[in-house]
């Protein structure tokens, strides 16, 4: 997830350098370079911030807290299938019947992809980081 707003911010960061520092290009160079390296670095950690997050909102007693994340997910999954699956389906059977097709899919804005990925992305790493612990805890175990 990080790593697709460090593509996200390059070119930004690009652009200012290269406004402030029009004649040093060696100096934006090393100065881009600098800047993505710690944003690697500190990506790791933002993952694993964000990781708790969400296993803390998962954990939660209040059951709206611990479920909007798989609800949102749902509803965009529900839309996918409506739009790719039934949708097709219908117009295929509309267009064998009436000899047309009908105009029952749903726009998909870019921001509702980018939440599907961001939301993916926040359960593959938090059920990563889940397991990475519960290993680490029987490997602890195993050696008491």
């Amino acid at each position: 997830m990080f790593t697709s707003l460090l593509s996200l911010f390059s070119p930004l960061i690009s652009t200012v350098l290269e406004r402030v520092l029009p004649e040093d290009k060696q100096k934006v160079k090393e100065i881009e370079a600098a800047i993505n390296l710690e944003l690697i670095k500190n990506s790791a950690v933002l993952e694993k911030g964000a990781t708790q997050i969400i296993l803390a909102e998962a954990k939660s007693e209040h059951w709206l807290t611990a479920n909007w994340r798989p609800l949102l997910m749902l509803v965009i999954i529900s839309i996918i299938a409506w739009n790719y699956l039934i949708a097709a389906l219908l117009n295929v059977v509309a267009l064998l019947l009436y000899g047309q097709t009908f105009p029952l899919q749903i726009d998909l804005p870019q921001e509702m992809w980018t939440l599907l990925t961001i939301g993916t992305t926040g359960y593959v790493a938090g059920r990563s980081f889940e397991k990475v612990a519960e290993n680490i805890n029987i490997n602890r175990n195993q050696k008491n």
